[in-house]
C-alpha cells in the first residue's frame, strides 16, 4: 500500500533521468512549509512536516533497489535531495526557491522543485524560479 505515494515522484524522476542516458543522479529539492513565520509565532506546520516526511519517504524507497517497492525503475539512478522551510508564506517561499534553484547542492541547482504546498506561496516560488532562469 506504500506504492501510490511513490508513483508522482516515480514519473518526475523517471522524466528527468530520461533527459540523458549517462544520468547518474537527480538533484530534488523541497520547498515544504515545516513552520510558521514571526507573525503566527514560528509555530510548527504539520501539514508541512508530513508533506516533507512523505516527500522523504518517497525518495528511500525509489533510492533503495532492494526493498521490493518499484526496484525495477531507474536502477541506475540515485535521487538526491535537499530542503528549504516555505513558511506557508510567499516571500518567504520566493526567497528560498531562488537559493534552491541557484545554491542547492554546491551550486549546481535543482532539477526539480517540489512544492511550496499552498497556492500564494507556490506561485511566488514559481516566480521567482522563473526570473532565475
Amino acid at each position: 500500500m506504500q506504492q501510490p505515494l511513490v508513483v508522482p515522484l516515480l514519473l518526475l524522476s523517471a522524466g528527468l533521468a530520461g533527459a540523458s542516458s549517462a544520468l547518474s543522479s537527480v538533484r530534488l529539492c523541497g520547498l515544504f512549509p515545516r513552520f510558521r513565520t514571526a507573525a503566527q509565532d514560528f509555530k510548527a506546520d504539520d501539514s508541512g512536516t508530513r508533506r516533507f516526511a512523505a516527500f522523504v519517504q518517497a525518495i528511500r524507497e525509489v533510492n533503495n533497489k532492494t526493498d521490493g517497492i518499484a526496484d525495477h525503475l531507474l536502477p541506475t539512478t540515485e535521487v538526491l535531495f535537499t530542503q528549504r522551510d516555505s513558511r506557508r508564506d510567499g516571500a518567504t517561499a520566493f526567497f528560498e526557491a531562488r537559493e534552491l534553484a541557484t545554491s542547492a547542492f554546491k551550486g549546481q541547482g535543482c532539477d526539480a522543485i517540489v512544492g511550496a504546498a499552498s497556492s500564494g506561496p507556490s506561485a511566488l516560488a514559481a516566480l521567482a524560479l522563473k526570473e532565475s532562469s
